[in-house]
């Protein structure tokens, strides 16, 4: 989703330079022949200010016996917050100033289109096997992988208070039906709305979408989001109608009501601490924070409910890495391999361990890495959950596409809005984005050789796999 996680308490990092992008001046990377490192190789890698002081160190760390080992010097600057990459990545390019490897989130997309980033797939050819395929598919379009994830590695779960549901004689529900009479229950017994959303924060609201349309898709809803993007499909088809009107059912049938669209992630977070809501629809990085506010009952999880009865349709839900690491394409030539190498060294069982401990993953999105041993439910999210997670569809959309959904989401279930109306209104601003911005999906399918060249690594690289 077009978000940050809130799973760590967020303070500014130590800017290792003056001025926002300041990188100094770097000699190139490379010896002349043919050599990953040394002779005076120097990189630099650039991540937001914003990220947890521990995975900061933990790169820090990782860096410094890259350097030592390889004879190469790495600079890491910490600057700005996770959204301005985009807006940092631009501008050094065009100041000519070095960057060779950075962290990237939601804008990958927008920063491939720009050809301002690597097509890593004959970089990682030797090592990719050692990150998850649900964090390696974000990053992965036009046939081509732009980065891989370092990261925690987040889906969707409905948490609930399991010591509520105990009392009520509650079994955690799996169909749409179960839901709808533990959420009567709930209400009968307590006199509380049972469910809750962050509804004042416009960016969550398409979770939502993605756990229906990921049922009346067929578990197809990538593949059908792709085929909207690209005119062969359009938004007001049955199954996203039938989505839409999965969720208007929430709210008819009494399981949210009109205080979550005034709700923010904190008031959604202490409603269900104080017991106020008995169940919450979040990312999985909440749980943390859930735990840090100190309920005083137990938490439980459960996935989105079944919205068929189909049994051989998957529970599917939107997901993915936080983030990844990404190779500027105006990296100096001489530089490709080493920054190549640096790739494959940080995602090592040592690297990637030093980097995403400190920071207890939930799901980490390196293989190698194990999952934190403080949460206790994250071994079911790994076994249940993780294997029903899809990209987020708004890591797709276009802005314009992923307003206009929102809009449809909360029109169908606070508005009364029909949901083939809802469906029409986004085909509508698709209609105006391709009319007025000329917008293309599959822009890769328009470039040439020359573009590509630019973005795609020399052939006999010699890149240690260890």
């Amino acid at each position: 989703m077009k978000r940050k996680s809130t799973k760590f308490p967020r303070t500014v990092g130590l800017i290792l330079t003056t001025g926002l992008l300041s990188f100094g001046t770097l000699a190139a990377c490379g010896d002349g022949d043919g050599a990953a490192t040394g002779g005076g190789c120097q990189l630099t890698f650039l991540a937001s200010a914003d990220r947890p002081q521990a995975e900061q160190d933990g790169w820090k760390e990782v860096l410094a016996e890259f350097s030592s080992e390889y004879d190469c010097e790495v600079t890491a600057e910490f600057q700005g917050a996770w959204d301005e990459i985009t807006q940092q990545v631009t501008a050094a390019q065009i100041a000519h100033e070095p960057i060779d490897l950075f962290i990237t989130s939601t804008a990958t997309r927008d920063l491939a289109k720009a050809g301002l980033i690597m097509s890593l797939d004959n970089c990682i050819a030797g090592f990719e096997d050692r990150f998850i395929d649900s964090a390696m598919e974000p990053y992965n379009f036009g046939s081509k992988q732009w980065a891989v994830p370092m990261s925690s590695t987040d889906t969707s779960a409905i948490v609930y208070n399991a010591d509520m549901f105990k009392e009520l004689g509650i079994d955690p529900p799996t169909t749409y039906e179960e839901l709808v009479a533990a959420g009567k229950t709930i209400r009968d017994a307590k006199g509380i709305v049972p469910m809750l959303h962050q509804g004042s924060s416009p960016w969550y609201w398409g979770m939502w979408f993605f756990g229906a349309f990921g049922q009346e898709s067929g578990n197809q809803s990538v593949q059908r989001t792709e085929d909207f993007l690209k005119g062969e499909r359009r938004f007001d088809s049955p199954e996203e109608i039938a989505a839409l009107a999965d969720l208007a059912k929430f709210t008819e049938d009494g399981l949210l009501d009109q205080t979550t669209m005034a709700t923010d992630l904190e008031g959604m977070r202490a409603a269900l601490v104080q017991g106020k809501t008995a169940m919450i629809y979040v990312l999985t990085p909440e749980l943390i924070n859930l735990r840090a506010a100190g309920p005083d009952f137990e938490i439980g999880i459960f996935q989105f409910p079944r919205v068929l009865s189909d049994p051989a349709i998957r529970q599917e839900v939107g997901g993915g890495p936080e983030n990844g690491l990404a190779i500027a394409s105006f990296t100096e030539p001489d530089n490709l391999e080493a920054a190549c190498q640096l790739v494959e060294y940080v995602s090592r069982p040592g690297g990637a361990a030093s980097i995403l401990e400190p920071i207890e993953p939930l799901v980490p999105s390196v293989k190698s890495v194990p999952v934190t041993q403080t949460e206790p439910l994250a071994p079911q999210l790994n076994s249940q959950f993780i294997p029903n997670t899809v990209e987020f569809l708004d890591w797709i959309w276009p802005g314009q596409i992923n307003d206009a959904v929102r809009d449809a989401i909360t029109g169908v279930m606070f508005d009364g809005v029909d949901p083939a109306e809802a469906a029409a209104a986004v085909q509508e601003a698709f209609d105006r984005l391709v009319a007025e911005e000329d917008y293309q999906f599959d822009w890769w399918a328009d470039w040439d050789g020359a573009q590509w060249a630019k973005v795609e690594f020399p052939s006999g690289m010699k890149i240690e796999v260890g």
